[in-house]
């Protein structure tokens, strides 16, 4: 037990302990920032980091629910708060009789239904596909357009001939790229 403690009083005398700590810090607090301003974390998370640093909406849940169920003459299920890839927020709303979804607008309170997001479609699926090729070269394995956060986006997989899986999401409305991801397999 003497030795132990000798150790531990030399090495809190040494400098190494000081640095470790320090090291640690830096690397956990370095961590944490890039995690905070890391753009995969907005969408792959439903936009968690812009919903803790944007105002409260115009319209509450409440409202949002009252809205949606006098437009559809039914009973809300559930409201959920929910951002735009261009950081707008809307809140999803779901009915207890299995209705479609709609959106109501958090600033403006209006409804949104698919009917009027499909109407703002303006990128086609060979533009999308070819939007998606010039980002990551193979063959396109799968491909889909899926309504997300009340915005149409084409959500695909380009396969190269090494092996790298190319996953994205494109905005419909822009063809933006939204979000990248590679994998390996």
């Amino acid at each position: 037990m003497n030795f132990i403690n000798k150790a531990w009083n030399k090495l809190k005398q040494s400098k190494w302990l000081t640095y470790g700590i320090g090291a640690a810090v830096i690397g956990f607090g370095g961590a944490a920032a890039y995690d905070l301003v890391d753009d995969r974390d907005v969408y792959a998370n439903g936009g968690i980091v812009k919903s803790i640093t944007q105002a409260e909406p115009t319209v509450s849940k409440q409202e949002a629910a009252d809205i949606a169920g006098k437009e559809r003459n039914t009973m809300v299920e559930e409201v959920e708060q929910e951002y735009t890839h261009n950081g707008d927020s809307v809140y999803q709303v779901e009915f207890a009789d299995d209705q479609e979804d709609i959106y109501v607008d958090a600033e403006k309170g209006t409804v949104i239904t698919k009917d009027m997001l499909a109407e703002k479609i303006k990128i086609t699926e060979e533009k999308a596909k070819e939007i998606a090729l010039k980002e990551a070269s193979g063959v396109i394995t799968e491909f889909d357009l899926d309504e997300e956060n009340a915005q149409f986006v084409y959500e695909l997989e380009v396969t190269s001939q090494n092996g790298i899986e190319t996953e994205m999401t494109i905005s419909a409305e822009t063809g933006k790229i939204l979000t990248k991801e590679q994998d390996r397999f």
